[in-house]
């Protein structure tokens, strides 16, 4: 993660600071995004939070000291504020890519994928989180079996494709019984989208697998009966 990706939005402040807060807000935005630049991740995520003070609706913010703190190692604190960021703004995808950091640095490998994925199903075109995912794929103990099948992609020139991406890795984790993991990725990969009616199927029957192990099943009944629509279709 670099000093630039850290500070790369400048909140404004909102509407209601009166001028000299907001003058006070941008002063100390400016100086907490130049101790990024200089490697002062304590100092930056300090004045970050005397900005919050002033601007406690700033997602940006949160995102900023965020990033700050797992810089520092503060892992479980750079959760926190990436999880309220996304609380504040749930369609800005830069909030779940700080989500699924921290959730990997703390070794939560099946949530982290699913931060990514849900980042991705936000903004399927969103490079860094889609690298994001496969680089936390790669780290995690689904590296055995994945890692061929990345390797496959690649040669197809799939592995630039959020929907094939997310799905495999969804799939993936319900063979390894992570079925809510599971569930949130082939979701967000439905969210993403697929011309492909075939490939579509086959999110739908592995999310009918995982909510039947999950015993939820009004929802595996439902994507089962999606998935049989494709089915009838290629008969």
């Amino acid at each position: 993660m670099s000093h630039r990706d850290i500070s790369e939005v400048e909140p404004e402040g909102t509407s209601a600071l009166d001028d000299e807060s907001r003058v006070l807000f941008l002063d100390t935005v400016r100086r907490s995004n130049a101790a990024c630049q200089a490697g002062d991740y304590g100092l930056a995520a300090s004045l970050y939070t005397e900005a919050l003070g002033l601007d406690p609706a700033s997602h940006v913010l949160y995102s900023n000291r965020s990033a700050a703190r797992l810089k520092m190692g503060m892992f479980a604190l750079a959760l926190q504020d990436a999880v309220r960021a996304t609380e504040l703004s749930p369609t800005w995808p830069k909030a779940y890519y700080r989500q699924g950091v921290a959730l990997q640095c703390l070794g939560r490998y099946a949530d982290a994928l699913v931060a990514f994925s849900l980042g991705l199903a936000r903004e399927p075109s969103n490079g860094q989180l889609l690298s994001g995912l496969i680089e936390a794929t790669l780290k995690s103990p689904l590296r055995l079996n994945l890692e061929p099948t990345f390797q496959q992609l690649r040669a197809m020139k799939l592995d630039e494709s959020p929907f094939v991406v997310v799905s495999v890795v969804g799939q993936e984790l319900l063979g390894a019984g992570q079925y809510r993991a599971s569930a949130h990725c082939l979701e967000a990969a439905l969210a993403i989208g697929s011309c492909s009616l075939k490939l579509r199927g086959s999110v739908f029957s592995a999310l009918s697998s995982a909510y039947w192990a999950m015993n939820s099943l009004d929802k595996a009944i439902n994507y089962m009966q999606q998935d049989l629509v494709i089915f009838s279709a290629y008969r």
